[in-house]
């Protein structure tokens, strides 16, 4: 379940990544901003970040522990971003960047800290069946 996760993880920031380089998806506002969806400003280094630790996620989900620590860097990552985009703002990105950026956080973080591994999902039904 824990490398699934991950895998989902890096392949829609990959996907992020990549959407925000698709013009027709993108508005630009007064002040020359691209907007994906209308919604979320994007820039190269907003969608180069996306699509590095989409891969990295991607590449991560192959070994559980490495998955684990994936979610749990990214988490922390996507989190500081989250607070400092919130509290003293982070140039060319807007508030819906930001809540999206908390609540990737919050989700890599609860997988990376509450999803169990896999050995020990088996080894305590195995050690069930042995019991009786």
């Amino acid at each position: 379940m824990l490398k699934l996760f991950t895998m989902v993880t890096g392949i829609s920031l990959l996907l992020i990544g990549l959407l925000g380089f698709v013009p027709a998806l993108s508005t630009t506002t007064a002040d020359d901003q691209q907007m994906l969806f209308g919604l979320f400003m994007v820039g190269l280094f907003h969608n180069v970040f996306h699509l590095a630790s989409g891969m990295v996620g991607f590449f991560a989900s192959r070994v559980e522990n490495y998955a684990r620590w994936y979610l749990r860097i990214f988490g922390s990552v996507y989190a500081v971003l989250a607070v400092l985009g919130l509290t003293v703002g982070i140039n060319n990105v807007n508030i819906a960047d930001h809540l999206l950026h908390a609540g990737i956080a919050a989700l890599l973080l609860w997988a990376g800290f509450a999803i169990k591994s896999e050995r020990s999902t088996s080894m305590s039904s195995h050690s069930l069946t042995k019991q009786t």
